[in-house]
């Protein structure tokens, strides 16, 4: 399956500032990708409500990743 990240500016500027949170971002948004392909993973990962309805909040020591999963499925079909 492929997966595409798309970052907010905000985010962007937070991982520019913090250097040292990036690897720690990427790694959690890697499990939370192998807990979704079935894998049996421990991530602290809780659904979202109100205004943030659709978001997914990954929460590791202080930084909180707020994140949206957009599924696209593309069938081929051969005749």
């Amino acid at each position: 399956m492929k997966w595409t990240l798309e970052y907010s500016k905000n985010a962007v500027s937070f991982i520019e500032n913090n250097k040292s949170v990036e690897n720690t971002i990427l790694l959690e948004i890697k499990k939370l990708i192998q807990k979704l392909e079935g894998k049996v993973i421990n991530i602290n990962l809780k659904k979202l409500s109100g205004e943030w309805k659709g978001y997914y909040r990954i929460r590791k020591g202080k930084i909180r990743i707020i994140i949206m999963l957009i599924f696209i499925y593309i069938y081929q079909v051969f005749v």
